[in-house]
């Protein structure tokens, strides 16, 4: 079951997009901007927070082979510390082969917030509320998809439960981060303290050497025996005649060592003979040396075969499902008025606007039409997509902000909804452009220079062969 993590913000939600371990042994971790090279401020402290002994992935998670993580998110309004539970969740889920990448269908979405300490307390953030309210649109478009989603907060972090969540949301409040594991469904990370997993992380790199320590103190003591055993007839190198000192024939010299004047310089010449082949044989011993170096040597391989993870399909991002925009109509049902309508009294009647090949749409405007309601549908698929309004003739009065997402600077999935009121009254004519762009990366620039533009279709003609989705509707309303 595939899990997908949200780092909760005061400007909406980032989503964790993907984590690649990178081989590379100088390379340092960094949370990096949606696959590209830029990299975010806040990646001095992510790799704080995953190198030993001042943070806590690698310890909790490792051993890992030599190299560092990078964490790819989906906008770049990350700061503080705030980001470590949603980043611990996603580093636990990743561990199990449970993140759900961009382009993976999720059964469950985690939206988290606060700080990780070196014990794995989660200690309390500020703003939760506010994070919250910048998520509503997000959330209620996962639920839509039928995503569950899970709030995760720290326990101190009290407020939390007073606030509106939309329905369907679980709220969870977590003082350590061994609260994640029910909830998630993932297993406890592996039972050691601090110390003995500090320890754990390098042990397959250092397990080699008690190794070859051994192999080195077995040939010292096989050089040791040779010499004694051998030393015994270098007393025969002795000229003829002459008495060994009294210290080495209580030592060494065998029982029957007292050569004759006849044959003693034989018995030296035997003793040179047997002497030679102990240094020959304690010789080759140096010959196992070599071998320690080749150990050595053995992780280089496994430091490039992961090089290879980190290079995305191309087909995979060069694809986007189309993103499109329905427009509706809001009337009030007979027996009821638009300010029953606006003031929530009274349910109106929802239909859709037909909108022509052409790009063109129209409605008559009477008392019953109330307002319009414009729909985002991006799918399942992660897009950045900013809707863009201008009004040709008339004016219209907004029911509340356009949700956040729909600025193009934060990514999202799913259905968003976007509402404005028609004025009571006098009826005259209502005419406007609408525009949605989509692209992988953020629109927001683009939609602003498109608002500013006064030559609206060249401007939407232009961005089509820049972005992977643009397009407009002009809509007209008169009696």
């Amino acid at each position: 079951m595939k899990v997908q993590v949200y780092i909760g913000t005061s400007e909406g939600p980032v989503r964790i997009e993907r984590i690649t371990r990178e081989g590379a042994p100088t390379r340092q971790s960094a949370i990096c901007l949606r696959r590209t090279t830029e990299t975010l401020a806040v990646s001095t402290g992510y790799k704080a927070f995953v190198k030993s002994p001042s943070g806590v992935i690698e310890r909790e998670f490792g051993p890992f082979e030599d190299g560092a993580f990078r964490l790819d998110v989906s906008a770049n309004h990350i700061q503080g510390n705030s980001w470590q539970l949603a980043v611990f969740a996603a580093h636990a889920l990743a561990a199990q082969g449970r993140l759900a990448g961009v382009e993976e269908d999720a059964d469950i979405a985690v939206w988290a917030t606060g700080e990780v300490s070196n014990d794995l307390a989660v200690t309390p953030v500020t703003l939760v509320p506010d994070k919250l309210r910048a998520s509503v649109g997000e959330i209620e478009a996962l639920i839509a998809n039928g995503v569950s989603v899970k709030i995760v907060v720290p326990a101190v972090n009290d407020e939390t439960r007073f606030l509106d969540l939309p329905e369907g949301v679980e709220l969870i409040a977590v003082a350590t981060t061994d609260a994640l594991c029910d909830p998630l469904g993932l297993s406890p990370p592996r039972p050691t303290t601090g110390t003995d997993s500090r320890a754990a992380a390098g042990a397959d790199r250092r397990s080699r050497w008690p190794i070859v320590a051994g192999l080195a103190a077995v040939c010292l003591a096989a050089g040791v025996y040779a010499v004694y055993r051998w030393q015994p007839s270098l007393s025969g190198l002795a000229p003829a005649g002459t008495q060994p000192a009294q210290s080495q024939s209580t030592q060494l010299e065998p029982t029957q060592s007292q050569p004759s004047p006849a044959t003693g310089g034989g018995e030296s010449e035997h003793a040179k003979d047997t002497a030679r082949p102990a240094a020959e044989k304690v010789a080759p011993l140096d010959k196992t040396v070599p071998p320690v170096e080749k150990v050595a040597a053995l992780p280089a391989a496994e430091k490039v075969a992961p090089l290879d993870k980190t290079v995305p399909p191309v087909e995979k991002v060069a694809a986007l499902p189309p993103v499109s925009l329905e427009i509706h109509e809001r009337r009030a049902k007979a027996g009821t008025s638009c300010a029953a309508v606006h003031f929530g009294t009274a349910e109106p009647i929802t239909a859709p606007v037909r909108i022509s090949s052409g790009a063109t749409a129209s409605s008559r405007w009477d008392d019953s039409l109330c307002g319009l309601r414009f729909v985002v549908n991006a799918g399942k698929t992660l897009v950045f997509a900013a809707l863009v309004l201008r009004v040709r003739k008339g004016r219209y009065a907004e029911v509340r902000s356009q949700p956040k997402a729909l600025d193009g600077a934060t990514a999202f999935s799913g259905k968003l909804v976007w509402r404005i009121n028609l004025p009571m009254g006098r009826r005259g004519r209502f005419e406007y452009d609408i525009a949605i762009l989509a692209d992988r990366a953020a629109v927001a620039d683009a939609a602003k220079r498109l608002a500013a533009r006064a030559d609206w279709d060249r401007a939407v003609e232009d961005l089509k062969g820049r972005l992977l989705g643009a397009s407009t509707v002009r809509h007209t309303m008169a009696p």
